[in-house]
């Protein structure tokens, strides 16, 4: 009888409650076959220990066959029945109950499939999803409803020239909970098959009415540390120097080093000496020329600027209509948020000799905090090292420079 054989025919002779030890002799080579054998079998390792015939008197070592055999140099090996496992994702922190936070989703639709025909797809339940016409401003307030809002900046796929094009906007957020409604509204995107490229872009609103001026300026100081490493989880499409970036998110940093005429460690020190949000955003928000908005930056401070809401809004993150992606955002700006408040003043990485991997450790030891959001962002760097949007998606389908998903 061979190894998997045994094990197949006693799981087949027992009860749901299988626990079955045997020891196991030979050279390394011959235990790992036997072990692969129980894996394949249902069957999983509890514990493992050199085997001793003292502590088990009443047992007859046998070969598989039944034939009594002399024990030297054996392992005693324990397994359970694989399905009496509990197997469990690891989850990531969950966000504090009265937090609050928007997010915008830019994407496209086939020319017959209206937004109206969108609107319907995406409401159920008690979620309602409202199309909505008139001025950007208007369209922009603030709602108790996921809203379709139109976004002329956007560039159609060059498959679909005649796209619609729109921003889904959702209702001020909470907690978990609005997690949960985002997931069960991207859920029915599928329906409407909406496409996304690298002309559009996924904001998230970070509501920071109850923070006081020194913790947006810690944030605003830790946005500017880490910015290199924050480019390094997005694709190329989304960082400081691309076509993108330097017509709709510029380089906090960048802009604020020019405008300052000063080194990073200064810029650091100049947002530490500010007083109000005003003065902060004249830092992190420089003018540029008339032909930019003052809003176009990774970190945008200008709500709280014309008091039209009291958000600091990210801009960086590429298209998606991939609920993970948005989680992960979503959790990472909040963590970075509100654990930048609580940490000490940052210096500058510009006189030290870390790499960018370095620094993406230290971001997520000093101000995530968060073992599952690093490991999956770890991974999101590893694949945009292997291919510059992390998705193998489309290259080639907007305007000749591929997409970002």
């Amino acid at each position: 009888m061979s190894v998997s054989s045994f094990f197949e025919t006693e799981l087949q002779n027992t009860s749901s409650h299988l626990e079955l030890g045997i020891a196991l002799m030979g050279n390394q080579f011959s235990k790992l076959c036997a072990l692969q054998s129980a894996q394949q079998a249902g069957l999983c390792l509890e514990w493992f220990e050199e085997f001793d015939t003292d502590f088990l008197p009443r047992y007859k070592p046998r070969s598989l066959n039944g034939e009594p055999i002399q024990i030297c140099d054996a392992k005693f090996y324990v397994f359970r029945k694989r399905r009496n496992v509990i197997y469990s994702r690891p989850s990531m922190m969950e966000i504090r109950q009265g937090c609050k936070y928007g997010i915008e989703l830019e994407m496209t639709s086939a020319p017959h499939v209206s937004r109206d025909d969108i609107a319907l797809a995406l409401s159920h339940n008690n979620i309602q999803v409202i199309n909505v016409d008139g001025s950007w401003a208007e369209a922009k307030k603030a709602s108790h409803h996921w809203k379709l809002v139109g976004d002329g900046s956007i560039t159609c796929n060059v498959s679909q020239p005649f796209c619609n094009k729109f921003e889904l906007v959702s209702p001020i957020l909470h907690s978990e909970h609005g997690l949960v409604t985002t997931a069960s509204v991207l859920g029915r995107l599928s329906r409407v098959g909406v496409t996304v490229n690298r002309s559009m872009g996924f904001h998230v609103h970070v509501d920071v009415s109850q923070y006081l001026v020194s913790d947006i300026v810690k944030i605003c100081q830790q946005f500017i540390k880490y910015e290199n490493v924050i480019d390094s989880m997005l694709p190329g499409s989304r960082r400081t120097g691309s076509p993108e970036s330097n017509r709709y998110f510029n380089s906090n940093g960048q802009r604020a080093k020019e405008a300052l005429d000063m080194e990073e460690e200064d810029v650091l020190t100049a947002l530490r000496l500010c007083n109000n949000t005003h003065e902060l955003a004249d830092i992190m928000n420089p003018y540029i020329n008339s032909l930019t908005d003052r809003r176009y930056y990774k970190l945008n401070l200008q709500n709280l600027v014309t008091g039209r809401q009291s958000t600091i809004e990210f801009r960086q993150h590429s298209a998606t209509a991939s609920f993970e992606k948005v989680e992960a955002w979503v959790r990472f700006v909040v963590r970075f948020c509100e654990n930048s408040c609580s940490s000490e003043l940052p210096t500058s990485f510009v006189n030290a000799s870390q790499s960018v991997d370095e620094q993406f450790d230290d971001l997520f030891k000093s101000i995530i905090r968060d073992s599952v959001l690093y490991s999956y962002y770890k991974e999101r760097r590893h694949l945009l090292s292997v291919d510059d949007e992390g998705d193998a998606c489309c290259h080639g389908c907007v305007t000749g420079r591929g997409c970002s998903k």
